[in-house]
């Protein structure tokens, strides 16, 4: 009984996983490619401009993880310089914003490929789309193109001689 259960779910799991990995990348659905009316070029296209994005966000977030272990060690100690720790949560935040501004331009960029009635189309089908707050690309796809060597946030690494 109980296998019959486990099996049930498993089966469950390996159907939703394509479903769930091509949830961000809406234009390499077949069903709504076929809606949209998208071209190979315009897939093309917005497949670069995506991969350049993500690279970009990449290399923006290791830095923030970087500068926030900084800013956590400086906190952790007993006496601290408030100029340096100020001044290094700036550069947190601008980076952040950067991170923001790299969604917000690779959505418009998008949207130049498309025609009006595809945008039109595309708004029906997924009315968030264009939010800033839409992932385009699976959680799972980011965590792989993230570099694999670097540590938690919290946790410090030792370099390797």
């Amino acid at each position: 009984m109980k296998k019959a259960g486990i099996l049930g779910w498993l089966l469950v799991i390996v159907l939703l996983i394509p479903a769930i990995a091509s949830a961000g990348q809406w234009w390499k659905d077949e069903a709504l490619k076929g809606k949209l009316k998208l071209t190979e070029e315009q897939v093309k296209q917005i497949d670069v401009i995506v991969d350049a994005s993500i690279k970009e966000r990449r290399d923006k977030a290791g830095q923030i993880r970087k500068k926030i272990r900084a800013l956590n060690g400086m906190l952790g100690k007993e006496k601290i310089d408030k100029k340096v720790v100020d001044k290094t949560f700036v550069e947190v935040i601008k980076l952040r914003e950067a991170l923001l501004r790299n969604n917000l331009e690779m959505k418009l960029k998008v949207r130049d490929v498309l025609s009006e009635e595809q945008i039109k189309t595309l708004l029906k089908e997924r009315p968030r789309v264009f939010s800033l707050r839409s992932r385009w690309a699976a959680k799972r796809q980011l965590k792989r193109m993230m570099k694999k060597d670097e540590a938690p946030m919290d946790k410090p690494t030792e370099k390797k001689k």
